[in-house]
């Protein structure tokens, strides 16, 4: 039979179906699978969209929300390619839209990541949380673009009967660019959290300059509350199964768009699809909205530690009690 398009594979009428060379997949998508994440995608924006509105934090919109949303639109398009195995257009929606998503995640830890130091002492990390969130956020936009662009030449390339590897190379390079950017934001948590468990605020120029004699006692360093502990775990988790699924799409891409890898259904199920939809009820669970800007949610350092180190930092979402203007509002109760 002859293709529909003419970029789509023909179907053969003389000879049963060959997954491995009359698909673009090497096999044949499992529907039943594509419909499964779909819903579960589905399920977790639609909950973190909810979370978003009712503690009133727009930033979950544009990442963790939109990798959701990406990743339903990506699955979307594989079950469009269970039923129709031959759309050339199907297959680039899906490998461009799962490449993307999780790069909306990323940016969603970055913030958290953020707010979590500027909850806790500023003075304990390496960089103020506007500068971190700045820097590491532009970092993503960076790797976002860079697999855009990499997913935009392989299309071409495959719509004109080119060699899409080299598009699917620059996509790595976005990928691993990406890797690089978690590394560093990983790093930078791992010693805020040491230097904050030890005591051990980062000594500055200005603060060295300064006559410590005239200078009041440091206040100690408070516990951390419960609700930091719990976000830091969720943290935690999400960062592991993103790194996971980075390295792999890294190795797939890495092996071409007709490699062995790539054409290994499975692989794909639970190497990439399942870390980040797990990431993704994790943070459900240990939500931002409700353990960073919720009823019970931990106040930011005093205002006695914050003019030792001022910062500046709610145009960027990261809540300081020296910029009003945040943009993630923490409900209050109302009393009778």
């Amino acid at each position: 039979m002859a293709p529909s398009s003419a970029y789509d594979l023909g179907k053969p009428t003389d000879r049963p179906v060959n997954p491995e060379t009359d698909t673009f997949y090497g096999y044949f998508v499992n529907t039943h699978v594509c419909i499964t994440y779909m819903v579960l995608f589905a399920l977790t924006g639609v909950i973190h969209l909810g979370q978003s509105v009712y503690y009133r934090v727009w930033w979950l919109a544009p990442t963790i929300m939109l990798c959701a949303l990406t990743e339903v639109i990506g699955w979307g398009a594989r079950y469009w390619s269970s039923q129709d195995y031959v759309k050339l257009d199907a297959f680039l929606m899906e490998i461009c839209c799962t490449v993307l998503a999780p790069s909306f995640l990323a940016a969603g830890l970055f913030f958290v990541l953020g707010v979590i130091i500027n909850r806790l002492d500023p003075r304990y990390a390496r960089f103020s949380p506007k500068v971190f969130s700045s820097v590491f956020i532009g970092c993503d936009l960076i790797a976002l673009v860079i697999q855009a662009v990499g997913g935009a030449g392989a299309s071409i390339s495959f719509k004109g009967g080119g060699d899409p590897n080299k598009g699917a190379k620059i996509m790595v390079g976005g990928i691993i660019f990406q890797i690089v950017a978690i590394t560093l934001y990983a790093i930078t948590a791992l010693e805020f959290s040491i230097r904050y468990h030890f005591d051990k605020p980062v000594v500055r120029r200005n603060q060295v300059a300064q006559d410590t004699e005239k200078q009041p006692p440091r206040a100690s360093r408070p516990p951390v509350p419960r609700n930091i502990k719990y976000m830091s775990y969720g943290l935690i988790l999400s960062t592991i199964l993103l790194y996971i699924r980075s390295i792999y799409r890294t190795i797939e891409l890495l092996d071409g768009w007709t490699g062995p890898i790539i054409h290994n259904q499975a692989l794909f199920d639970w190497m990439d699809a399942f870390p980040i939809c797990l990431a993704l009820f994790a943070l459900n669970i240990l939500n931002p909205g409700r353990l960073l800007f919720g009823r019970n949610a931990g106040q930011p350092a005093s205002q006695q530690q914050l003019n030792e180190y001022p910062i500046q930092t709610g145009r960027l979402g990261v809540d300081s009690p020296v910029d009003d203007s945040t943009m993630a509002t923490p409900r209050r109760s109302i009393s009778k």
